[in-house]
């Protein structure tokens, strides 16, 4: 319970002295320890941001893109649970690592050549984690496609696995020249 003010307290308060005769504990301890919380604070966000799950979030993004431009679909598959959605721009859902698959194939047949992906910010916390950034497809003939995603990722025995992409597409809004 808050006790209630006594006019000593305001006077202190409103001019930031004592009455005569009585003395202010000092300060030091409690501005120490908020200077040592602080540190902490900081130290402890650079260690996060640096753990080694953190990293294992970010390397599935270049191995993405490898196996993409290998063709290599069924490895792209294999970074999805069997149970994860894909929602693709538009509204499409599909389904676990064989709608996957489909969609990368696809892109493949139509001369998609490479994927680049750009995690902007990953989070991890416990067993899940979470990842936005960009993605670029890059057709054979040097035209692009591009747009944002979310993924969601789980901890399984044999490591991170995606358990849900949602993604966007830019479109290009049109000049009023036409």
């Amino acid at each position: 319970m808050v006790e209630p003010r006594t006019p000593r307290t305001r006077i202190t308060m409103q001019y930031g002295r004592l009455p005569a005769g009585e003395s202010r504990p000092p300060r030091t301890g409690v501005r120490l320890a908020g200077v040592i919380a602080l540190v902490a604070f900081l130290v402890a966000g650079v260690a996060w941001a640096q753990t080694p799950d953190h990293d294992a979030i970010l390397a599935i993004g270049p191995a993405f893109e490898d196996a993409f431009a290998e063709g290599d679909v069924e490895a792209l598959g294999a970074m999805y649970v069997e149970d994860a959605l894909y929602i693709a721009s538009g509204g499409t859902v599909l389904e676990g690592p064989e709608g996957v698959v489909g969609l990368f194939t696809a892109f493949r047949e139509a001369d998609f050549v490479a994927i680049d992906l750009e995690s902007m910010k990953v989070q991890v916390s416990g067993d899940m984690a979470f990842s936005a950034g960009a993605w670029t497809l890059t057709h054979a003939s040097g035209t692009t496609m591009s747009g944002y995603y979310t993924n969601a990722y789980v901890r399984t025995d044999d490591g991170w696995r995606i358990a849900h992409t949602g993604g966007t597409e830019k479109v290009e809004e049109e000049s009023a020249d036409g």
